[in-house]
């Protein structure tokens, strides 16, 4: 999934600003993040939408549009440079009289289009939809316009207008320039040119009682017909009879104006079909890339040069599907071979695909090369160099061994598969390596790189007796804010002929795996040794170290774990104060939370063990009454129950024997979070050619971002042990 391409920001008013800077669709801005990250925001006391987009999908932007109005604060919108096709519908959503725009930012409405192949019948349902989807787009429209109809606003989108500010303006999509220049020449106005555009647009429009003919472009203040057809000022006073309206006929501008629509629709699908021919069956060129192709900048001819340098070995697309049954299914039977002998797929069902197929048959390294070999054309595949085919199949130049590396079945098969299979091989690694740091935080994803603010929130303040005949006094409810921000990390490594020349089948699933455990290691890594690194990092709340001793969750002094100081440590996290408001409390509000986890090292997993489990009883003597010996509060399931959490690299950052931390439910309160990218929560693994001065094979970066955030001292207690 594509990086999030809008952001929402908490301001320090409470308002939520969110930009929406991208296209609106799968490919851009889609419903779904858009909606799912509003949800995770904090509620806001309003929105400041602030729009430069060209629009995009309909059902996507509908989507939008229909949660803002539905969100329930004040929506403020600024068009901060263009609001164009489905962006001017978002603008939509503004409460009226909260529309701003600089004096150079523009809208640009138009008729939803589609681009669809078809019978008759077919083409006229789609009509029918559209015209279903225009009248949806009217009544947004229809929110804010004044001094128009919805029949001219109807006939301002067939014509695709665009509006300047003070165009705008006129007809009610801003109600304030922001910035504007002195006052215009009268006969040079928007409002005359406003008026020029609505004159021009109603030629489109054809009611019976329409005249039939449309005044040439005029200047006037003025921007409304009377019942009779004259052109009047806001006042109603006639400007020009029916009779003065000189220009064209309506039918020849509308025929002026649809040929040229037309003329351009059809070049550019000309250009589409030229550009999507090209990249038919390319490995490399997905969707992604070729909708990159078809924006409306990129000529034929320089489509043409970016899919030959996608050719060359720039960027090898993960998983890329040629369109062709058969080539898919042979590449996936290579990918499953490489997992099952690899060890790495143990699937029963997937397993047992592997042995009733051809693939069972084909042995090592060299086998698989040797077979794509001939599937790619190569005339001596069974014979040639084996190093000199790796290299051919991959789209090295190799005297004697010439792949057809044509279009369909027999196009980088050996690039899909090996990428194919190293990612999903990175991805397994790291999710089976031993790491603990999921136990004790809670993971969130961020749409951008930026510095991100981690929210705490109060509860309400006292509930007030209230005198008779008086309103209830305000009460306020506070927030803090740690800060952290994404960063990235990664590695390389390679396949290269020396794998296929030793026959080395087992690198396959060697390499990619131990690195994606390694990015797993880390992540776990910087958690502890960030959190045990003297006594924590420094909260923006209260200016201290995690651990200290003033806030109460740092033993005063180091002690073994016993039935004494696991007590007191439950005392101590029961007694957090919570987050105080800004109006003040008559008394300290207690969190009244008891710990879930214990965490230790390896040298202190036997006392864990013992003190967590149902059949050990924690009393240094036998009490009087023995029945009580029967009872461990500590174990799993207990009234005081704990679950153990051993982590070795306790060890090495408490120095004592028997250090060990308490820890809150990560679920129940927020105090330590790992974050990741959203849509890239897990490794990205893609691969490339080696070029000059690189190794002579297939290169893959590993890239992951993350980073963890520990923003509540509230979650944990330390005692450092003796």
């Amino acid at each position: 999934m594509p990086t999030l391409k809008f952001q929402m920001k908490k301001e320090s008013s409470g308002e939520l600003e969110i930009l929406v800077y991208d296209e609106i669709g799968s490919w851009g801005i889609s419903a779904k993040d858009f909606i799912s990250k509003l949800k995770e925001e904090p509620k806001a006391n309003g929105i400041h939408l602030r729009i430069n987009s060209p629009g995009g999908e309909v059902f996507e932007g509908n989507a939008i549009y229909n949660e803002l109005l539905s969100y329930g604060v004040p929506i403020r919108v600024t068009i901060d440079s263009l609001a164009a096709s489905m962006a001017s519908v978002l603008a939509m959503a503004a409460d009226p009289g909260k529309i701003a725009m600089p004096e150079n930012a523009m809208y640009m409405i138009h008729n939803p289009l589609i681009w669809i192949g078809g019978d008759a019948e077919t083409l006229r349902k789609y009509a029918e939809i559209l015209d279903k989807l225009k009248e949806g787009i009217l009544s947004a429209y229809m929110r804010h316009a004044k001094n128009t109809t919805r029949e001219q606003m109807s006939a301002i989108m067939d014509a695709e207008t665009w509006m300047s500010a003070a165009e705008a303006k006129e007809i009610g999509f801003a109600d304030e320039i922001l910035n504007p220049t002195e006052k215009e020449d009268p006969k040079n106005s928007a409002r005359a040119r406003v008026a020029e555009c609505k004159v021009k647009v109603l030629a489109l429009v054809k009611p019976e009682n329409r005249p039939q003919t449309v005044p040439p472009i005029t200047r006037s203040a003025g921007m409304k017909f009377n019942e009779h057809g004259d052109l009047v000022d806001e006042t109603g006073k006639v400007i020009k009879t029916k009779a003065q309206l000189e220009g064209v006929t309506a039918e020849a501008r509308a025929k002026e104006i649809s040929e040229a629509q037309a003329q351009a629709r059809n070049d550019e699908h000309k250009r589409i079909t030229a550009i999507r021919a090209m990249c038919a069956g390319l490995a490399g060129c997905d969707e992604t890339f070729v909708n990159e192709l078809i924006a409306p900048t990129v000529t034929i001819e320089a489509a043409q040069a970016k899919v030959l340098e996608k050719i060359r070995g720039a960027m090898v697309g993960v998983g890329v599907s040629v369109g062709v049954d058969e080539t898919d299914k042979v590449r996936g039977g290579l990918v499953n071979s490489i997992l099952v002998r690899g060890g790495k797929e143990t699937d029963p069902k997937k397993v047992q695909e592997f042995r009733s197929s051809e693939m069972a048959g084909i042995i090592g390294f060299q086998g698989m090369l040797r077979f794509l070999g001939k599937r790619a054309g190569v005339a001596n595949a069974e014979s040639c160099d084996v190093g000199g085919l790796f290299k051919a199949l991959l789209g090295y130049e190799v005297a004697g061994i010439r792949p057809k590396m044509g279009m369909g079945m027999n196009t980088n098969d050996l690039n899909s598969v090996l990428s194919t299979a190293a990612n999903s091989i990175v991805l397994k690694g790291y999710g089976e390596e031993t790491t603990t740091y999921q136990r004790v935080s809670r993971n969130i994803t961020l749409s951008d790189l930026k510095q991100a603010d981690m929210y705490k929130t109060s509860g309400a303040p006292d509930v007030l007796e209230i005198p008779e005949g008086q309103p209830p006094k305000l009460g306020v409810i506070s927030d803090k804010t740690e800060h952290a921000q994404l960063k990235k990390w990664g590695r390389a490594f390679s396949y290269t002929e020396e794998m296929a020349i030793n026959d080395r089948l087992d690198q396959l699933t060697d390499l990619p795996y131990k690195f994606g455990r390694a990015i797993a290691r880390e992540i776990n890594d910087r958690f502890w040794r960030t959190l045990l690194t003297g006594n924590g990092p420094t909260l923006n709340e209260t200016g201290r170290a995690l651990f200290n001793a003033t806030d109460g969750n740092l033993a005063a002094a180091g002690a073994a774990i016993s039935q004494t100081t696991l007590t007191a440590a439950f005392v101590a996290m029961r007694r957090f104060p919570r987050l105080a408001p800004d109006g003040g409390q008559s008394r300290t509000l207690r969190l009244n939370m008891p710990p879930k986890l214990i965490v230790t090292g390896a040298r202190s997993e036997w006392t864990v063990r013992q003190f967590t489990s149902n059949v050990y009883v924690p009393f240094t003597t036998p009490p009087a009454n023995v029945n009580q010996m029967t009872d461990n509060l500590f174990r799993q399931g207990g009234s005081m129950g704990l679950e153990p959490v051993i982590e070795s690299l306790v060890d090495d950052l408490i120095p004592t024997t028997n250090g060990y931390l308490l820890v809150q439910d990560p679920m129940a309160i927020d105090h330590a979070l790992t974050l990741s990218l959203a849509g890239r929560e897990a490794p990205q693994t893609q691969s490339k050619m080696g070029g000059a001065g690189e190794v002579k094979g297939l290169i893959f970066d590993i890239e992951h971002f993350f980073e963890v955030a520990f923003v509540d001292y509230r979650g944990w207690y330390k005692n450092v042990g003796v």
